[in-house]
């Protein structure tokens, strides 16, 4: 919750429009929800940020239960090979289904990324002096959902 807190200040105390994040076990960005909706209670800021949650494409489900509009997330069974994003890589996500639900909540949504995905971003933010271990890189999308 306490990045919240962090992202308001750094904005000058303003919530921003997305949230985009990677979603492991689903931690991160449901602590940073929870940490906005104290800020909405508290009426520091006026609307909550709308959620984006990454997953790699072959360990999604999140996504694919967001894909279905289903409100509880399934575990996958383990794919034939690992994703270079081991933070998310999870095939039974331990928050899935408080993230999902958040995710409707903000009028969010889900997405995945492919390796070939997580290591052009890499290779892109390396070139502007930014060296980002591959979970975090995979947020650099380039396949956003229309808003």
């Amino acid at each position: 919750m306490s990045v919240a807190w962090e992202i308001w200040e750094q904005l000058g105390r303003r919530a921003p429009a997305w949230l985009i994040g990677p979603a492991g076990n689903g931690g991160l960005l449901l602590g940073a929800w929870r940490g906005f909706e104290m800020h909405a209670r508290a009426h520091l800021i006026g609307a909550l940020p709308r959620l984006l949650a990454v997953q790699a494409f072959s360990f999604a489900p999140l996504h694919k239960a967001y894909e279905r509009g289903g409100q509880t997330v399934t575990a996958i069974p383990s794919p034939p090979h690992p994703s270079v994003a081991d933070g998310i890589s999870i095939i039974d996500p331990a928050r899935g289904a408080s993230l999902l639900t958040a995710i409707y909540q903000s009028r969010g949504f889900t997405t995945t990324v492919t390796d070939t995905d997580i290591l052009a971003a890499q290779r892109q933010m390396a070139a502007r002096g930014f060296f980002v271990e591959p979970t975090s890189s995979g947020t650099g999308l380039k396949n956003l959902p229309a808003a």
